[in-house]
């Protein structure tokens, strides 16, 4: 014999675990620049976060899992194959441009549209 119980009769998720759901886990902008330092450094994915979550006190305190940081690198890695190496170099110059107003640069196409020179 079955029941039906119209009210909801349990806590959906446990408090002390809630700061684990998809909604909740964020890369912060430094997390984001330790990945990748460590990443430049030669350092394995799998090492990276042991080090972060050493250093936060514990996996819980981190605020992402593995497969967070495995997707952020995926997805920069991606950006930067959409955009190619000239595109990359092109948004780099674009950022100096409105970092430091009187950064300049220029470059020279050919009659094919290719960049000849970057000066």
């Amino acid at each position: 014999m079955y029941v039906l119980e119209e009210e909801h009769n349990h806590e959906l998720h446990l408090p002390q675990t809630s700061h684990m759901l998809a909604s909740q886990r964020r890369l912060s902008e430094v997390q984001q620049r330790e990945i990748d330092l460590a990443r430049s450094a030669g350092l394995q994915q799998r090492a990276t976060y042991d080090l972060m979550s050493t250093q936060a006190g514990g996996r819980d305190n981190v605020g992402f899992t593995r497969l967070d940081q495995k997707n952020y690198l995926r997805t920069k890695r991606q950006k930067t194959l959409i955009h190619g190496e000239v595109g990359f170099l092109m948004e780099y110059f674009q950022e100096q441009s409105f970092k430091n107003p009187s950064f300049f640069h220029t470059y020279q196409m050919d009659s094919e549209e290719q960049i000849t020179n970057i000066f």
